[in-house]
């Protein structure tokens, strides 16, 4: 072997040796790198092992029946109305067609029978009539979770056939990432006829958060399949559902106050007005209504005349409508630790107003006409004098419709009625074996609830002490039928409980998967 090959030889072997030495560095590198992966996975895991427990023991409380529908869910349905919340749901249903008169059914039964709360605030009571029991623009929801049936016992009062429970956004859910504020605004033309239009800003550091949204929707009226294309630009009222405007104001507040990284406190009030002219029954449009006689009077057995009176069309009782809500709480939470002895904490602290402003705009020769009448001897009901707010004269045989006893003299009373819920909740989640998902959870839920009308003078309100004609010395009532009858306005009902439940599983999910396994 030459010079000349001889040092290729030794440049090529040092070549090599070098790649070698190389090599056998990138590998203990990336030994290195993946022990300190595997070192930060196990701290990470440590960390959150909370998190994981108390999600999974939550999932086996709520395993079979529950329902949970995201912001970006209802954002693809594109909702505006309760409606439009659970349209793929079909065992949650919306029934009513006017906004102001949806109502929620769980499997069937009405939503007044569920626990329904909005960032924990109570949304319980009926207001009046056949109107609906929550108002609300999805727009604002960040999740809603319905539980279905049987709900726990943390639920709290009147979940007797489930729970509904609503959370707003919060200004990270608005907020990209890698970004400390967000403005932006919005404007939709619906093809039903209405518009939407939505603003909002939100800002964010390491210590709070805060959010503020506010939406106007005008739905001016729905059409029918049949007059979907009628008169398209000049619109007749036939063209037009009755009771189908609405206008919805909504504003939201909230701020997220970071005071640990495991303790938050947020304060949240948001606030839905919706006001339109509609009929007084919310839920009727053009159905005929037939009432006797003796539904409004003292005479009910009396002979009825050959002609009566008769409400033709429930739309013509027009009143002037506001329904406000307003929902403020203030809720603590401080997540808890694998040990017992760090538990998970929530407090909540709540008050929800509703209030319903019905002013009529009729008149009682408005919504009566004179029809023939032939009494049938072998059905006595209809035999009876149909009227709504007919008086029956039985000296006359005859009936008159009059505006002090219209629907019994509450009908064309003003109304100014109030739903008040306020109250607080504790809750205690502690951690028997976080491997298996194991959790002891105890609370305590106190609640009031007062309802009464404003609209109703002192003068006719009864009071403790008054002289037995006390009432009958009043002049000109709001409710026109009321005379030498006080009114018993409003009532309030306390509620308090506690409970406890606990979950506890003999072995890890995974040993139940496969038996193989065990």
């Amino acid at each position: 072997m030459n010079d000349k090959h001889f040092r290729k030889y030794c440049s090529f072997s040092i070549f090599l040796s070098l790649l070698g030495m190389f090599e056998l560095e990138a590998k203990e590198e990336e030994k290195e790198e993946r022990k300190t992966e595997r070192k930060k996975d196990k701290e990470k895991n440590a960390q959150h092992t909370l998190g994981k427990v108390t999600t999974q023991a939550a999932k086996i409380f709520n395993y079979n029946n529950q329902t949970t529908i995201s912001s970006k869910e209802l954002e693809r349905r594109q909702a505006n109305q309760i409606s439009d919340m659970f349209r793929r749901n079909p065992n949650i249903n919306v029934g009513g067609g006017a906004v102001i008169a949806q109502k929620i059914y769980v499997r069937g039964i009405e939503d007044r029978l569920a626990r329904v709360t909005v960032d924990g605030a109570t949304q319980m009571g009926a207001s009046y009539g056949h109107q609906g029991n929550t108002i609300i623009d999805p727009g604002m929801l960040k999740s809603v979770v319905v539980t279905k049936g049987a709900a726990q016992a943390s639920a709290g009062p009147m979940a007797l056939i489930g729970a509904i429970k609503m959370e707003t956004k919060s200004a990270s859910d608005f907020i990209p990432k890698g970004k400390d504020y967000a403005i932006s605004g919005a404007a939709t033309f619906l093809t039903n006829f209405g518009d939407r239009e939505t603003v909002m800003g939100a800002y964010r550091n390491h210590h709070f958060d805060m959010l503020l949204y506010y939406t106007h929707q005008n739905i001016f009226y729905y059409r029918d399949g049949d007059n979907a294309m009628k008169n398209l630009f000049d619109p007749k009222a036939e063209n037009k559902v009755t009771g189908s405007p609405s206008e919805q104001n909504n504003v939201m507040a909230k701020i997220n106050g970071y005071l640990s990284e495991r303790d938050i406190l947020t304060l949240s009030y948001n606030m839905t007005r919706d006001n339109a002219n509609r009929p007084l029954r919310a839920n009727f449009t053009g159905t005929f209504l037939p009432y006797s006689c003796g539904d409004f009077n003292a005479f009910p057995n009396e002979q009825n005349p050959d002609d009566c009176l008769f409400e033709n069309d429930a739309s013509l009782f027009k009143t002037y409508s506001v329904n406000l809500v307003h929902n403020v709480s203030l809720n603590y939470e401080r997540e808890g630790g694998s040990r017992f002895g760090d538990p998970k904490l929530k407090i909540n602290g709540y008050t929800s107003i509703r209030n319903v402003q019905i002013d009529p705009l009729f008149r009682p020769n408005d919504i009566a006409t004179i029809i023939p009448f032939t009494p049938n001897p072998k059905l006595s009901e209809e035999n009876e004098c149909v009227a709504q707010g007919g008086i029956y004269d039985a000296l006359k045989q005859t009936c008159s419709i009059t505006f002090k006893s219209l629907g019994g003299g509450s009908v064309v009373a003003n109304k100014n009625l109030f739903i008040i819920n306020s109250g607080f909740n504790a809750n205690v989640i502690h951690t028997i074996d976080h491997k298996n998902d194991n959790l002891l959870e105890y609370g305590l839920n106190y609640q009031n609830l007062t309802t009464f009308d404003k609209a109703i003078p002192n003068s006719e309100l009864v009071k403790p002490g008054d002289a037995p004609d006390a009432c009958l010395r009043v002049t000109s009532p709001n409710d026109p039928n009321m005379n030498g009858r006080c009114q018993r306005n409003g009532a309030t009902a306390n509620v308090v409980g506690v409970y406890a439940q606990a979950n506890y599983n003999l072995a890890p999910y995974g040993n139940f998967r496969g038996r193989d396994s065990l």
